[in-house]
Parts: C-alpha cells; structure tokens; sequence
C-alpha cells in the first residue's frame, strides 16, 4: 500500500488539483487538516490557525503539502526520489507545488502501481502535457483571481478576455466525447478542472463578463459537454463533491 499523509482544505483549488490526482488513480492517503478557524474572529489578523504538523513540515504553510512516507520513498527510483525535498529537521519527505506533486503521483502510480489510470502513456506525451500544464496554470487557473481581484472595471475586463481566449484554447485540444488530447482525463484536465468548476463564481461577482460573449455557440456547447464529463469523474465526485458534516 502507498500512504501519503496530505494537508488540503476542501475550498482550495490547488490542494483539490493533487487530491484529484491521488483519487483518479486510487492512491491511499492519510488527510490532515491544515487550518482552524477561529470561533473569535479578533484573535489572529487571518481568522484561523495553521496546524503546527503542517507548519513543521512547510513553514510558509501552503497546501498541497504532501508527505510521503519513508518505506514508500525507499522504493522510489532514484529519478522519481529526486523529485522530492527531505525536511532538514524533521528528516520527512515533502513536496508542495501543486503541479510538482501531481507530476509526482502520476509517476508513482505508472512506475510502482501499474498505472492502471495511465494519463500520460509515453515519456515524449508526459513532458509535453506537463509543459501544457505549466502554460494553462496562470493562463487559467491565475487569471480567474485577477477577475476577482483587480481593482478596476477595466483590469477585471481585461483579465476575463484573456480568461476566456485561454479557455477557448484548452477546448481547441478537448477531444470529442473525452478531454485534453486524450479519451481519459491528463494532467492537463486536473490542473484546470478546480477553476472550471468554479466559472459560476464569476457570473456572481463579476456578471457584467459573460463567457456567452467571448466564446462562439460551438465553444460553449462544447465547455458545457465537457464539463458535464468532468462531473462524472469519480474522482471529481470523490475528491469534490464530498459533503463532510464532521
């Protein structure tokens, strides 16, 4: 068994890209909560508590931050091994750049589980949709913030252009009936997926950009399949869609 122990909270989208990839390909994992919020919102200038594991583990106290236990680490090829960072103090094995522990999962599960969810089926096809991953992570996944957080009228409008023109690109590589240049989700689908689903929050808070206007009838029907693909993911439904009362 492969145990990672894994520090996201549910409303982040760069945690849910790594727990998306841990649940597509049935990678067991321990989850450890990363923060508290505060029942007294005056204490603390942020309203919640880091957890002290999270913060031994990766002082900044970013998520994803995953730890990878040792007796999987020992049977890590010396490439897939370098990919991680050794804590210097806690003697632990860590990553936390989002896309870095996806890349990494990926290459555990193909090199060490089978690869049974194989989404990138050769070296030359990896390195490129990794690439792919790395251009839609600000064209997507960073603009959708800068919709939301830009000062002015003019700001926001010309992110959403740019928003929008990245996601008429991505759709250029959807494939009929499947997902980026593939019938079975890549890396490039679990990078972009978190913010996809969220498009409804820019219609709230940002209703005078409409996707509608950007993209021709083609491309929305086609986002609109797509998404409702993305739905039926089980590891959409597993990692998104958990309704957790505890």
């Amino acid at each position: 068994m492969v145990e990672t122990k894994f520090f996201p909270p549910w409303c982040c989208p760069y945690a849910q890209r790594a727990w998306l990839t841990l649940a597509h390909h049935d990678i067991p994992f321990v989850y450890g909560k990363s923060l508290v919020v505060n029942k007294d919102q005056d204490l603390g200038k942020n309203g919640y508590t880091k957890l002290p594991r999270l913060l031994e583990l990766n002082p900044k106290g970013l998520v994803p931050t995953l730890e990878v236990e040792p007796d999987l680490v020992e049977k890590l090829e010396v490439s897939t091994k370098k990919m991680l960072k050794q804590h210097e103090k806690e003697g632990a094995w860590i990553m936390s750049e989002s896309i870095d522990c996806m890349v990494f999962l990926n290459t555990v599960a193909m090199k060490h589980l089978g690869g049974t969810h194989d989404i990138m089926p050769d070296a030359v096809a990896e390195s490129l949709l990794n690439d792919a991953s790395k251009i839609y992570n600000p064209n997507i996944c960073s603009t959708f913030y800068r919709i939301l957080m830009k000062p002015t009228m003019e700001e926001q409008k010309e992110a959403f252009d740019f928003f929008a023109s990245s996601i008429a690109e991505f759709l250029k590589e959807v494939q009929p009936e499947g997902f980026y240049q593939s019938q079975n989700p890549t890396i490039v689908d679990l990078t972009v997926i978190p913010w996809l689903l969220r498009i409804h929050i820019l219609k709230h808070y940002r209703p005078a950009f409409k996707l509608e206007d950007q993209l021709d009838e083609t491309d929305m029907q086609k986002l609109e399949e797509y998404l409702s693909r993305v739905r039926r993911l089980e590891a959409v439904q597993k990692a998104l869609w958990k309704n957790d009362k505890t």
